[in-house]
């Protein structure tokens, strides 16, 4: 029979790979307000501004 013992605690990681795009910085806010309550969403404490349309995504350049 194989047992397994108690498992050691992985290496911290830190997925930080979201980058705002122009067009979602230059949105008022009174927009990104306006897409919380039309969806009920409700935020608490920090929060990136949504994307709202496929224009606003930025994918990484290829190299």
């Amino acid at each position: 029979s194989f047992t397994v013992g108690p498992l050691r605690p992985g290496p911290t990681v830190i997925k930080n790979f979201y980058t705002e795009s122009p067009l979602i910085t230059s949105r008022p806010q009174h927009v990104t307000d306006q897409f919380y309550a039309l969806n009920e969403m409700t935020i608490r404490g920090f929060a990136p501004k949504p994307i709202l349309t496929f224009d606003e995504l930025q994918f990484p350049s290829k190299t």
